[in-house]
């Protein structure tokens, strides 16, 4: 059976792991909108980026809370 702790640093590491290029796609996605007005067809992909990645954000700050009820 997996200790608590060790659980906890494993939880700590992987929502880590996620956000950290998490930061540079929403990085990304601003520096691509600003580019919008000149390429009109990209409107849908980014849209479809902007929703992933706020999915991947939800799911990342769900495990965060679940690990803080465990502290």
């Amino acid at each position: 059976m997996v200790e608590k702790a060790t659980l906890e640093k494993m939880t700590a590491r992987m929502i880590h792991d996620v956000r950290t290029p998490l930061t540079v796609l929403n990085m990304l996605y601003a520096t691509l909108q600003a580019y919008l007005p000149r390429a009109p067809e990209m409107r849908e992909d980014l849209e479809i980026l902007k929703e992933e990645t706020a999915r991947i954000n939800a799911i990342t700050a769900s495990y965060r809370e679940e690990l803080g009820k465990l502290a």
